[in-house]
């Protein structure tokens, strides 16, 4: 009989232990395959928003740029946060890239609000004259990591829809003194009209399309003339990029004062430092600004891992209530229900230790196996409450 056992025996404790090391087994092609088609199914196919543009091209052909005035009307309220890919293309191929986060963001978008704004495009001065020229846009979930068109009736390049297209300018070398009389006279025109800003691009186009010294030296000079007046508003981008690299400082600095307090186990101090970057960061990702889903995600595993360090700290106090239960109650089922009691009132750190003192030494294999259990339970317990309550975890 025993031997009839043996065998139906040893398969059972060979699938148990392979179950332990290598985990359930492998999906089939077949349940991959399904598992992927629900998850595509799940994904959207466009941005409901509407994308429309202005611009000036034969301005732009004068200051070398594209004031693109950019309207986006969304067909419902817009729940994600979505950055905006903005490309220029040449012959559809992307020769700018001005990826950028809205303001306000996407989540604050409400259906039938236009939001508009205007972002400068400058144009390469290395495509010849003539190219097809296009403004596509599109849409990026920086959570999902997803591209997604807007929803429209437009070409469509990829997961971006064109705007405009158009001929590309000549911004080639300036050979004919004509056209540099041309370039002069226009910028003069456009200062006359009180916009030094549209005047100071021609100019430095100019400058730049030059050849010989003489003429560099009449578009210096022109510069020159055209004295001090007031910049032109900072862009979208260009306020994105700022504001980027001031935060990213504050950010490094935070990140190393809070090394600092936690080399010291000055814990609470370093978990307060944290929570303040990664609430920033937790706006920013919401605002969709590039990258902050990542530096977000990162900054509250740290904050994680601080709030069990501070939940499993153990106070001299608690030390000598462990070692002074265990001296007087041993290794036993009442060790065992005072460890219980411990972690019913949340004190996770002392009852952590007496269970992990008691799986070890308990000399009733029941007994170790249920201290084992619990410990597993405390453990959970600590880590569940660090995720969801910063406040009750920094508590003393």
């Amino acid at each position: 009989m025993l031997e009839r056992l043996r065998l139906p025996l040893l398969l059972v404790t060979a699938w148990l232990v392979a179950s332990l090391f290598l985990g359930p087994a492998p999906l089939s092609a077949e349940e991959e395959g399904e598992e992927e088609a629900e998850e595509e199914a799940k994904r959207p196919e466009d941005v409901n928003v509407a994308v429309a543009a202005k611009v000036d091209i034969e301005e732009a052909a004068a200051t070398g740029q594209v004031d693109v005035a950019l309207t986006f009307t969304p067909g419902e309220d817009i729940q994600r946060p979505y950055s905006i890919r903005l490309r220029l293309m040449a012959f559809r191929r992307t020769v700018v890239n001005l990826d950028h986060a809205p303001k306000p963001p996407t989540v604050e978008w409400r259906k039938g609000q236009p939001i508009t704004y205007t972002v400068p495009i400058p144009l390469p001065m290395d495509v010849k004259s003539g190219a097809d020229m296009g403004i596509f846009v599109g849409f990026h979930d920086p959570e999902l990591e997803l591209d997604l068109p807007p929803r429209m009736d437009a070409d469509r390049q990829g997961q971006v829809r064109e705007l405009i297209e158009f001929s590309m300018p000549d911004l080639g070398a300036l050979t004919d003194p004509a056209q540099v009389d041309a370039i002069l006279a226009r910028a003069k025109e456009l200062a006359s009209g009180g916009r030094k800003t549209a005047a100071w691009n021609t100019l430095e186009v100019g400058l730049r399309r030059a050849t010989e010294d003489e003429v560099k030296y009449r578009f210096r000079d022109a510069l020159v003339d055209l004295g001090a007046f007031t910049p032109a508003p900072i862009s979208p981008i260009e306020q994105a990029i700022v504001d980027g690299r001031i935060q990213d400082e504050k950010t490094r600095y935070l990140r190393l004062v809070s090394g600092r307090l936690f080399d010291r186990q000055q814990y609470h101090g370093a978990l307060r430092v944290l929570e303040a970057i990664g609430g920033k960061l937790s706006e920013d990702a919401r605002g969709a600004v590039l990258g902050a889903v990542n530096d977000a995600q990162r900054t509250e595993r740290d904050i994680t891992d601080l709030r069990v360090r501070i939940l499993e700290r153990v106070t001299e106090e608690e030390r000598a209530l462990v070692d002074k239960k265990v001296e007087s109650l041993g290794y036993t089922k009442k060790l065992l229900e005072a460890a219980d009691s411990l972690r019913k009132n949340a004190r996770w750190a002392p009852a952590r230790i007496m269970l992990r003192s008691l799986a070890l030494n308990a000399p009733e294999r029941a007994v170790a196996h249920a201290a084992t259990e619990m410990q597993k339970q405390v453990e959970e317990a600590a880590r569940a409450k660090a995720v969801g309550s910063g406040d009750s975890a920094d508590s003393p």
